[in-house]
């Protein structure tokens, strides 16, 4: 990387070399990266390459790299410029008129103010008044990507610990510094941990048995409207938090179990079940007897609807009907007047479907059980 005197060097020899027209250089010193207050924003070298005085003003505007939209502009005093290079800062613009164009700094208006989490694109331009009109003699951008010092940090359930409720509170810590972020607000997963799993995989990869997402506490009370988490199971949770929607930090995954036994589940010794699955065109089962199905449920409803059409004619409707699931793996056996519609060697497709529109289904040829 060229060093400070060298850039230097360059930029008053492009300043001479340049006439009038761009006697005048900026180079910028604003923190890349990390917190950023808005006095910082105006650190930078100015350099004059003419023999005489120039008075100039600087002007910024500040845009999101996420729509190149403008959130704030901002306009210094005038400055007179002797020739030679200038190490200016805040107080050489002071006072600095600012224009906020987003609610976003609306945690942080003062002048020394942190900027919002986010990144953003900072123009610069210098000019000289002739008139009432301004003449442009510099331009210059940085990129700026301004993050918290510390992320959420999960509070309880602790990591690794076992809980007595199967309807626990949640709790943790804001990001900081909250100067930083002027419309806080959390999204909240909670996923199980199967077999094999690590914690981050569980909330990555799993569909969630709780979420919400915009919350403005740093708190959750397990709704008593979603279903109760299971004991003998592991769960992983996090909490992402958010300035309006844009991602600001993700927490550390915990992990906790609720205490107890593992709920068993009960098979019917012999019975031989139809495997749903979200792709109904599946290869034929066999049924023999009384039709069994096992269905993984992941949706938070406690009933769903099924059908069953002849496989010869998919929209003729042979029965249909409701059944009784819980959250996780379940073992059913359809009435026994469905069964009794059901024709020796004849192949038909069963489809069930949540209260979420998810359809899981199979294909299966009857036999009567000898």
């Amino acid at each position: 990387m060229m060093s400070f005197k060298k850039q230097l060097l360059l930029i008053m020899l492009s300043a001479v070399v340049g006439g009038v027209k761009a006697q005048v250089s900026v180079a910028l010193q604003v923190p890349p990266t990390g917190v950023v207050q808005k006095n910082q924003l105006w650190n930078m070298v100015l350099v004059n390459g003419s023999s005489a005085e120039c008075n100039v003003e600087v002007t910024l505007t500040l845009s999101s790299t996420t729509d190149n939209n403008p959130v704030l502009t901002a306009t210094g005093r005038v400055v007179t410029l002797a020739k030679g290079a200038h190490q200016c800062k805040y107080s050489d613009f002071a006072p600095v008129n600012y224009r906020y164009l987003s609610a976003i700094f609306n945690a942080d208006m003062r002048p020394e103010g942190f900027l919002p989490v986010g990144n953003y694109t900072a123009c610069y331009t210098v000019s000289r008044w002739i008139g009432d009109l301004p003449e442009p003699l510099a331009e210059e951008c940085v990129s700026l990507e301004v993050q918290p010092l510390m992320p959420p940090v999960l509070n309880l359930p602790a990591d690794g610990s076992v809980v007595e409720s199967r309807s626990p509170q949640f709790t943790w810590l804001p990001p900081a510094p909250l100067q930083l972020m002027g419309d806080l607000n959390y999204d909240v997963v909670i996923a199980k941990v199967t077999t094999g799993q690590n914690a981050l995989t569980a909330v990555q990869q799993n569909i969630p048995v709780y979420n919400e997402a915009h919350r403005r506490n740093t708190f959750l009370n397990y709704p008593a409207s979603a279903s109760l988490l299971d004991t003998g199971i592991t769960y992983a949770w996090c909490v992402i938090a958010r300035n309006s929607d844009r991602f600001v930090a993700q927490s550390d995954v915990f992990t906790f179990t609720v205490s107890g036994k593992q709920a068993e589940v009960i098979v019917q010794e012999g019975a031989s079940y139809i495997r749903l699955k979200r792709d109904a065109e599946t290869a034929l089962a066999i049924s023999a007897g009384d039709v069994a199905i096992e269905y993984t449920h992941d949706a938070t409803d406690k009933v769903v609807s099924y059908t069953i059409y002849p496989l010869d004619n998919s929209s003729r409707q042979l029965a249909s009907g409701t059944l009784k699931v819980v959250q996780g793996q379940n073992f059913i056996t359809l009435p026994s007047s469905v069964t009794r519609k059901l024709q020796e060697h004849t192949s038909y497709r069963l489809e069930l479907t949540n209260t979420r529109n998810e359809k899981w289904g199979a294909r299966f040829t009857y036999r009567t059980k000898k």
